[in-house]
């Protein structure tokens, strides 16, 4: 059971007491155990991944979470972190929501719950298939199920603050901005008629106004001087709070400027180079509800790789992973975990429906975050197909619309077939010419020396399509070293001598060409992939194995040698001697 308590907004994390079942046999719905919860329940913990139980490892069915909580106000919310991968809520007994979706937070409104004890009941189904789940059945990653983040209750009077976005005009040279806030709010019935107020930088404007039902009203703070800017390493942060009606909510924000000039990435004005590594926020111990201390070490060993920017594969990741990012100065790439849909998965309504959603939800969480630059929209989709131009330029205007600040992309594994790169600011692809193949010629696998001409050879394309004028970074690229597994006689596939003399050869010819404005390394520890549909099957042990450092957190040999070449280039990433 939990518990409100006072801290301006009322709101607790449910750390445990929590029961679920297993519904092997599909029974929990017709049975109303939203009602009556069976009496065998297992003790379990939120968040969690329930395929780490002994016995539930490869279960994607329906699992039951029963909790209870205290409302101590009349007037509730209950927000859920992430949920994986769709779910329904019942409280005392009735139910008050829906969800589909892992990975982004939802909530539900609870006007006039009454102050006492309620019973909270969540059927969770981690269901997927080939056909028009977000993500598909087939992933490279391995699709933990349950209720993966945080709980929370959150407790109001007449009116809350749902959400806010600060909108800011940058004078780079001067360091100055002209500030906006657009505020979301919502009565819990009738008008509600108060002060509403917006504080950043040691500047407050208030107005008095009447909300019924939800309305957004936009607050002109002016002009704040002096500003210290966000920059890589220079987590530069002002805290700015909303209030309105016995409601407040504080985010930390950075002002900084992130765009495309021509073939080149600017931020704050001078041009940067991407030196990154693509993460997975997943452990072998706890899944994809990694704690607090396990993610910021995660960062710290990132920042010691000499990497300034961060790539979430493939999915939105915690909003604690991103007030780290924030803080720690990290450029960060956030994306919505649509990984390698074919051409009838691309066609299909459904698909454009829950990835415009997706989109929404992500955005609206993760707006203040100044460390997020880049919006991805999906990962290795069949680019070339007929179906992809519909939904990507769907999904450009959709997420231009909600967010026009920064840069959107897409990462193609198709870089000689896709017809659809008009529909991103910057060019993303993901290459593996040595380790899956001669990409050049469509032979064998070839010498890491092959990098210059597979540049020279897509940047031809990029020109006959009137593309050219767009920074291009490698997005994935790398080769595979199983832990542990060392040959110093022969650097053959899988040993960590052959992954450290492929980055030793190939890196320091991506990060010095021409055309690049960045490379990100797939990837920075081995991940387990999927069981389902014989993924795991390619892989040894089940997981990825190039990571630059084993699951967990080991560094490999390659590591040491990512760690040099990207240290040199820092903080800008751009080597002394890169070709112009």
């Amino acid at each position: 059971m939990i518990r409100m308590f006072d801290t301006g907004r009322k709101s607790v994390t449910e750390l445990g007491s929590w029961r679920m079942k297993p519904d092997f046999d599909g029974v929990g719905k017709a049975e109303e155990w939203y009602k009556n919860p069976p009496a065998d329940l297992r003790l379990t913990t939120v968040p969690s991944c329930w395929n780490l139980e002994l016995d539930l490892f490869t279960y994607t069915g329906d699992v039951w979470y029963f909790t209870e909580f205290v409302a101590e106000t009349e007037n509730v919310r209950l927000v859920f972190g992430a949920v994986n991968n769709e779910c329904d809520v019942w409280v005392d007994g009735a139910p008050v929501t829906s969800h589909y979706g892992a990975f982004m937070e939802f909530s539900v409104k609870l006007p006039h719950v009454g102050i006492g004890k309620h019973t909270l009941a969540v059927r969770v189904s981690a269901y997927h298939n080939l056909e028009d789940t977000i993500p598909l059945e087939r992933v490279d990653w391995y699709n933990w199920g349950g209720l993966i983040r945080a709980v929370e209750l959150h407790g109001f009077g007449a009116a809350e603050i749902v959400r806010y976005r600060v909108y800011y005009d940058l004078d780079v040279g001067a360091r100055a901005a002209d500030v906006r806030a657009e505020i979301t709010l919502s009565s819990f019935g009738g008008a509600v008629t108060d002060t509403l107020t917006f504080s950043l930088g040691g500047k407050s404007v208030k107005e008095t106004v009447t909300v019924t039902g939800e309305e957004t009203f936009t607050l002109e703070l002016g002009r704040l001087e002096d500003l210290k800017l966000w920059d890589i390493f220079e987590g530069n942060l002002y805290m700015a709070e909303v209030t309105f009606a016995g409601d407040c909510l504080r985010e930390r924000i950075g002002f900084r400027e992130f765009r495309t000039e021509g073939r080149h990435l600017m931020l704050n004005g001078r041009r940067v180079e991407l030196r990154g590594v693509n993460r997975h926020e997943d452990h072998p111990v706890t899944g994809f509800a990694m704690a607090p201390a396990m993610i910021k070490r995660d960062l710290d060993i990132i920042r010691k790789t000499g990497c300034n920017m961060v790539r979430g594969s493939h999915y939105p990741n915690s909003k604690l992973t991103l007030d780290l990012l924030d803080e720690m100065g990290f450029l960060f790439w956030e994306e919505i975990p649509m990984w390698g849909f074919d051409p009838a998965a691309l066609a299909r309504p459904l698909v454009h429906q829950r990835a415009v959603a997706m989109h929404h939800e992500m955005i609206a969480r993760d707006f203040n975050h100044p460390a997020i630059v880049i919006w991805g929209m999906e990962n290795e989709a069949n680019t070339g197909c007929d179906a992809s131009p519909e939904l990507l330029k769907l999904l450009y205007a959709t997420v231009k619309g909600l967010d026009s600040t920064r840069v959107v992309t897409y990462a193609c594994n198709r870089p000689q077939d896709d017809i659809c790169m008009e529909y991103c600011d910057m060019i993303s692809i993901n290459v593996y010419p040595v380790w899956y193949g001669n990409i050049l010629n469509g032979g064998s696998p070839s010498e890491p020396e092959i990098w210059p001409a597979f540049i020279d050879k897509f940047e031809e394309r990029l020109i006959s399509r009137g593309l050219n004028e767009k920074p291009l970074v490698i997005s994935e690229f790398g080769v595979g070293g199983i832990p542990g597994n060392n040959d110093p006689f022969a650097a053959v596939r899988w040993t960590e001598e052959y992954q450290e003399d492929y980055y030793r050869r190939a890196l320091p010819l991506i990060m010095k060409n021409h055309r690049t404005a960045g490379t990100i390394i797939w990837q920075y520890c081995d991940t387990r992939s999927a069981i389902l549909k014989l993924m795991a099957l390619q892989r040894p042990r089940s997981f990825n194995n190039k990571g630059l450092l084993s699951e967990y957190r080991v560094p490999k040999r390659a590591w040491y040698t990512v760690k040099g070449l990207y240290e040199a280039t820092l903080p800008d990433g751009i080597p002394a001697d890169k070709e112009d």
